[in-house]
């Protein structure tokens, strides 16, 4: 018997031809839930971008973002947290503010970047983003850090 069910958000339930969800695919989330499956996220973006994609019309019984640093239930309280080391955390920050390359660092509750950024071709087509504000780190425990395209 299923109890729960997993989804990736690009490729998967997100578009990046049409920049949305498919009806189809939310009348089968619809049907599942009715069946009693449990329905989560499991991907490496953001809350926010999840919510940028996805919108509240799938109601998720919970999420996993970041690779799994943040895990947030159906309220989307945080249950779990992992951030990076202290020691790597220090050398991801030297390597973000020496701005030679553009670096999105994500926290808890915001994403920011090092450098403005335009992305371009490839990048823009297949990963519709909203573009992180540039910021200074603060101090915060970093959950993720990618190059920014």
């Amino acid at each position: 018997m299923i109890k729960a069910i997993f989804f990736d958000i690009d490729g998967t339930l997100y578009s990046h031809k049409t920049y949305q969800v498919p009806k189809s695919a939310l009348k089968a989330l619809e049907q599942l839930q009715k069946q009693g499956i449990l329905l989560f996220t499991s991907t490496g973006r953001h809350m926010l971008m999840i919510e940028y994609l996805l919108g509240s019309q799938i109601p998720f019984d919970g999420h996993i973002s970041l690779t799994g640093q943040i895990c947030l239930d159906r309220e989307k309280q945080i249950f779990y947290k992992n951030p990076i080391c202290r020691e790597d955390t220090e050398k991801i920050i030297k390597f973000f503010n020496k701005k030679t390359v553009p670096l999105t660092l994500m926290e808890e509750n915001r994403r920011y970047a090092n450098l403005a950024y335009k992305p371009s071709g490839k990048a823009l087509k297949n990963a519709p983003s909203l573009h992180p504000p540039v910021e200074a780190y603060q101090g915060g425990n970093i959950y993720q850090a990618s190059k920014s395209y």
